[in-house]
């Protein structure tokens, strides 16, 4: 019996119901079950809040008999940067499924980052992971017209790409979906991508073929947003109406079936207004769970038509269309997506395009000659899942490396300005490696105080019998000191790191045993940030110091590090010599920060691969006032990245973008600082009661006590959203 996890953050009974990921992990769960395997169910939440499942699908994961789970994220920390929420929960999700045989993640807000990257430079056991191709961040985007407005969105992309691209296998319910990611610049790996449709155990229902000629009854279903067309639907029956009002009067009543977007509040509302004024009193049924909805339809079934009309690629392999054939309704459908790969062949009648007036045709053809409807082959996508769940356990578990060559040459490039306390500890760190055989380069970039120039001479003197170099240049800043240092070595690898920071004794060893294994050009590692002046390891190796912060990089996500470059990593870095060269090393900006943040920039735009280690081998002293860090003006650091970009992009003639798109995050961070003080000092003056937190703080807790985080939700969305229409109404 295998372990197996589902890893979901789309989950009955949790902010309504479960769209097609969710109800696909319940699908899925059932027939792993009843195949004997071991399975847990992973819910995991953004919200900070504790978000408890609904106890009706808790009692039905507990009578298949799967272990639930529940993650929910963490508020904001000041010793964890930068606040990446979703990169957060991966991180505890990986802890959660360390155990399984196979781990199951969804690809929206994919929380397998930190489990592939575990495995990408691991050697130890670790479970097999499979992404789902639900619909992510990109295709929900461009399904809704909706753009990234936040770093944060971006980011997020960047998690569901690179986690999808490491997993071991990558399933696509359609295969529309698997072409549309590959056109779009994903690097699927082809013999690891499998096309199965959908897991579904079907309840026996009367397929009745003696139903009534007439169709009486038009029933949209489907959520109610955009992607999935309700407006599409909403303004065929004004054309029908319109063009054929012979035919629109056969129809006594229209029903909305499905929940209503958070982002679109009044859909229902519009859409009944509208058809109300063409004669039809539209009814809106909603909160309903995934077998309450087929229940629906097919008690509706003699006389209804189910209509799905989704726009352009706004679905994948919806359960909708599925549970709509296998619920024994007539059903229509646009031919979007991988809509027509659910019904199978010779179901051309029953499909239009995704336009007013192509839906309009089809209704009125169906309304005239309703045609019977197909099934989905619900039995042979079991069977298929079931198989290629076989074929993963059989697998090793993963992604074949690059063998190992033996020894690869290295040199540890050091940097060293006026530390005369802190050079020590490097370089004694430096010594009890357990990897051997590399070199040091230490280079003295023009340290005026006396007691540093001599700290240096005695470094120098203790370890040269070892082979160590030692230089020492007039003051050129640190990019042209690191520079200065690849030079002096001849090593097939480069490992920077300032003179003020710690390695762990096993951090060389692990530096280069990452990169050789996964053949990438540049790797980062975490930073565990302390404030001490003294050693942060004992006599064993152990951190000894408590953490300042902890910094787990995202990795090279350059679209949103136009605006948070924090991203990328930090200035200890691991390269290949060939790769650094070939950018022409380290940039050298006299006097500004972020030369750490531009390397791994420049890395990635020249199609370097670059990556993160998800572990903490950079000890990393927080700088003192006067350090670089500190006393760098951040327009200056920054302008340097701006121009790394602009450089880039001048070449496809798109020059001036990266310094539009920072400007503009820049304006808008600063109007939403303004905004907030505003609205403080406001709310401060209306009540004239002292500070308003402490005022505010015993309602604020009863009121999140006594009201569900659900329900506040849902509170906010329709007191903010008349409030937003407004406010635009004023040119506010």
């Amino acid at each position: 019996m295998a372990r197996t996890a589902l890893v979901t953050y789309d989950f009955p009974g949790i902010l309504g119901n479960a769209a097609d990921a969710g109800t696909f992990v319940l699908h899925w769960a059932r027939l792993l079950r009843e195949a004997g395997e071991d399975v847990t169910v992973v819910a995991t939440r953004l919200e900070c809040e504790p978000m408890s499942a609904d106890q009706k699908w808790r009692d039905v994961y507990h009578r298949l008999g799967c272990e639930f789970v529940e993650l929910a994220g963490r508020p904001p920390s000041e010793n964890r940067w930068p606040h990446l929420p979703t990169l957060d929960l991966s991180d505890r999700v990986a802890e959660a499924v360390a155990g399984f045989d196979v781990a199951y993640f969804q690809d929206w807000a994919n929380l397998a980052l930190i489990t592939v990257r575990r495995k990408r430079f691991g050697t130890g056991p670790a479970p097999r992971c499979v992404t789902v191709l639900h619909g992510g961040s990109e295709w929900r985007c461009a399904g809704n017209h909706n753009w990234p407005a936040e770093p944060e969105t971006l980011n997020q992309q960047f998690m569901e790409r690179y986690s999808a691209e490491h997993s071991d296998w990558t399933v696509s319910p359609s295969r529309f979906m698997a072409d549309w990611l590959l056109d779009r610049g994903w690097k699927l790996r082809e013999d690891r991508l499998r096309v199965l449709g959908l897991p579904v155990l079907a309840e026996p229902r009367d397929y009745r073929q003696d139903y009534p000629r007439r169709i009486e009854h038009l029933v949209y279903f489907g959520a109610l947003e955009r992607c999935k067309g309700y407006r599409t639907f909403v303004d065929a029956l004004e054309k029908l109406a319109l063009e054929r009002p012979d035919v629109a009067r056969l129809v006594r009543k229209v029903t909305f079936l499905g929940p209503i977007s958070t982002e679109e509040p009044d859909a229902f509302a519009s859409s009944a207004e509208r058809l109300g004024r063409i004669g039809y009193a539209a009814d809106h049924v909603q909160n309903l769970d995934i077998p309450s909805a087929a229940q629906y339809l097919a008690d509706h079934a003699a006389g209804a038509l189910a209509v799905m009309p989704s726009e352009r690629f706004g679905d994948n392999f919806p359960f909708t269309v599925i549970e709509a054939s296998l619920s024994g309704v007539r059903l229509v459908c646009a031919r979007t997506g991988g809509i027509p790969e659910i019904l199978g062949p010779s179901v051309d009648h029953l499909l239009f395009d995704p336009y007013p007036s192509a839906l309009a045709d089809k209704l009125a053809h169906q309304l005239l000659e309703p045609a019977g409807q197909p099934r989905y082959e619900w039995e042979a996508a079991n069977r298929r899942w079931l198989q290629f769940h076989a074929e993963v356990l059989a697998d090793s578990g993963r992604v074949t490396l690059k063998a190992r060559r033996p020894s690869p040459s290295l040199d540890v490039c050091v940097t060293y300005h006026n530390k005369p306390r802190e050079l020590p500890q490097l370089l004694d760190a430096l010594d009890r490696q357990t990897a051997s055989g590399f070199q040091v380069i230490a280079v003295d970039d023009g340290s005026p105080d006396p007691e540093a120039r001599e700290v240096f001479d005695c470094m120098q003197a203790k370890y040269s019998v070892k082979g160590w170099a030692f230089f020492r240049q007039h003051n050129a800043f640190v990019d042209a000191a690191r520079n200065r240092a690849a030079r002096m070595g001849r090593g097939e690898y480069l490992l920077f790191i300032d003179a003020d920071d710690v390695i762990p004794f096993h951090g060389v060893e692990r530096m280069l045993d990452c990169i050789v294994m996964a053949g990438d050009d540049c790797l980062v590692p975490a930073t565990y940030s302390f404030v001490s002046a003294e050693t942060p390891l004992n006599a064993s190796g152990e951190i000894s110091v408590t953490a300042y912060r902890y910094y787990m990089p995202l990795g090279p996500a350059l679209a949103a590090a136009i605006l948070a470059p924090e991203v990328l990593g930090g200035p200890m870095v691991i390269v290949r010599r060939a790769a650094f060269e070939s950018i022409g090393g380290y940039r050298e900006v006299r006097g500004a920060a972020h030369e750490d943040w531009e390397l791994l920039l420049r890395l990635a735009l020249a199609g370097f691969r670059t990556d993160v280690i998800p572990e903490y081998l950079h000890l990393y002293r927080v700088g003192e006032p006067a350090s670089l860090s500190q006393i760098s003006d951040r327009g200056t650091a920054m302008a340097r990245l701006i121009e790394t970009y602009e450089a880039h992009l001048r070449t496809i003639g798109l020059g001036g973008t990266a310094e539009l798109l920072s400007g503009t995050y820049a304006a808008l961070t600063e109007f939403r600082g303004a905004s907030h003080d505003w609205a403080r000092d406001a709310m401060k003056n209306a009540c004239d009661l002292g500070e308003v937190p402490g005022f505010l703080a015993p309602l604020r807790d009863w009121y999140r006590k006594t009201i569900s985080l659900e329900r506040r939700q849902s509170m906010h969305r329709t007191l903010i959203h008349p409030l937003s229409k407004w406010r635009g109404r004023r040119g506010i």
